[in-house]
């Protein structure tokens, strides 16, 4: 599933997602983010567009976001 307001998801959704994906998000929704994704709004202000993005699956590093770089 994807949106480009990361906001419209369920919370049944995330919780049952084993793989997340966050690219970068105007700073307006860090907050919203923070409570609903569990990231840190010190990582989501250093994300650049179309340089990286956070990945976050259940079976690598139990679900916690890492930074990534795009290619």
């Amino acid at each position: 599933m994807a949106t480009q307001n990361p906001l419209n998801f369920d919370e049944d959704i995330l919780l049952n997602s084993a793989s997340k994906m966050i690219f970068s998000v105007e700073p307006v929704i860090y907050k919203n983010m923070v409570r609903s994704f569990g990231v840190d709004a010190k990582v989501l202000s250093s994300m650049r567009p179309r340089v990286n993005c956070l990945f976050s699956t259940k079976t690598n590093g139990n679900g916690g976001y890492k930074l990534v770089q795009r290619i």
